[in-house]
């Protein structure tokens, strides 16, 4: 694999799962009688499988690292991609793992607590942790480009869902997103 197919590949991932999250697209499925939850554990599985298969393009290039992932480095990318793992699991508790995985019904609430009152996309914070994590656990050019490109989607996709926000929920996320930061929780 090229270094212009990995681009692409993300690029295509990044664009497939932004139309899959669109409400038109949940829309027309709906209409040919696929029921949310369906919809959402097709949308995750889509997700999976196509997040697995650009992370194995990526270790299908060779190449030389960039420096020498030892020692503190190491144990310093293992501590951010867990630290993202646990951010993520906190997450999952305020959205409700199993309707999130498609596996149960969703509920349109609005939850501001836990994790949600100190960033609000936990999730997008907890990916940017593993992506730098994963960098510099294998600090190569294969590995710089696939963390660009998700950090790239990662901020893209973060503005997308914050206009489908603001636009389901008006003043009551403006409101929120003074209170609360996006991504790196305020700790003074």
């Amino acid at each position: 694999m090229s270094y212009a197919l990995l681009i692409a590949g993300w690029t295509l991932f990044g664009l497939l799962h932004s139309v899959l999250a669109s409400q038109t697209i949940k829309k027309f499925f709906a209409g040919m009688g696929l029921n949310p939850q369906g919809y959402r554990l097709a949308y995750v599985l889509i997700s999976t499988v196509t997040t697995l298969g650009m992370l194995l393009g990526n270790g299908m290039i060779s190449s030389q690292p960039f420096f020498n992932s030892s020692g503190i480095v190491r144990y310093f990318s293992l501590v951010l991609a867990t630290f993202g793992v646990l951010v993520i699991r906190a997450a999952f508790r305020q959205y409700r793992l199993f309707a999130f995985l498609g596996l149960a019904e969703e509920h349109d609430a609005f939850v501001t607590s836990g994790i949600l009152g100190k960033v609000r996309h936990p999730l997008y914070s907890g990916t940017l942790l593993i992506v730098l994590g994963f960098f510099l656990f294998s600090p190569n050019p294969p590995t710089l480009v696939s963390a660009l490109c998700v950090t790239i989607y990662t901020l893209i996709g973060m503005k997308l869902e914050e206009r489908r926000l603001i636009a389901r929920l008006g003043d009551t996320y403006r409101e929120y997103q003074k209170r609360v930061p996006a991504l790196i929780p305020r700790f003074l």
